[in-house]
């Protein structure tokens, strides 16, 4: 089964990234290093930190995974599959027994017209946008698509309107892919996805950023 695991983060200004910084190995904080702002410093390494966490939580892999050339972790010798994500103030990870993609984004307060039709096919606007769409029901869609294409690496453009999502009469969405699951989750005004060849678990679990810090605290490298 699947698992998925999202956390919020406080802002960068009352966090050491320093001490964040010594706790992961250095390739990642070099990444980390690269973003300009503090904020977005915050997100890459707490994303890397929140997979490594949820790992060790449910596979029992004590060690730090490495990055594939898309950025999807990987451990070596281990066949499961792992995947992360980040936006404002929140990151989210999706791991199981094979392949998954996950993705988070902050709902938009106004609606991109213009992007929801980019998302969707003539009939799947049309269906699932019967009453005037909504910036949070375009935001689930972006990022059940999203995790989608992550699921196997496809370009998200290339998959955008090629991955039909139909909602079923109990509000949940449905992938029309053979053999993909999804599963979607809003809080704080977020929504989280993920997609898998497996059952995820849901509802999905939610850490607090004093967790991940104590996990962290232990992990100094």
């Amino acid at each position: 089964m699947a698992r998925v695991y999202a956390c919020c983060l406080p802002p960068a200004e009352d966090i050491c990234l320093e001490a964040i910084f010594r706790a992961v190995p250095a390739a990642r904080w070099q990444k980390a290093r690269a973003f300009a702002q503090a904020e977005r410093r915050l997100e890459s390494l707490a994303a890397y930190a929140l997979v490594a966490f949820a790992l060790e939580k449910e596979m029992g892999l004590p060690a730090w995974p490495a990055l594939e050339g898309s950025g999807k972790p990987r451990v070596a010798g281990w066949p499961g599959g792992a995947n992360l994500s980040h936006t404002r103030g929140l990151v989210a990870c999706a791991v199981g027994q094979g392949q998954v993609g996950v993705d988070c984004e902050r709902v938009r307060e106004t609606l991109d017209g213009a992007l929801a039709r980019r998302l969707t096919s003539p009939a799947e606007y049309s269906a699932l946008f019967e009453s005037p769409p909504t910036p949070h029901g375009v935001t689930e869609m972006f990022t059940l698509k999203e995790s989608i294409a992550k699921l196997d690496g496809g370009g998200i453009r290339r998959l955008m309107q090629g991955v039909p999502l139909l909602r079923r009469p109990d509000g949940q969405w449905q992938c029309g892919l053979e053999g993909i699951k999804v599963a979607t989750q809003s809080r704080g005004g977020a929504v989280v996805s993920a997609a898998a060849y497996e059952t995820i678990d849901t509802p999905f679990t939610w850490i607090s950023w004093c967790e991940l810090e104590r996990w962290l605290n232990l992990q100094r490298v």
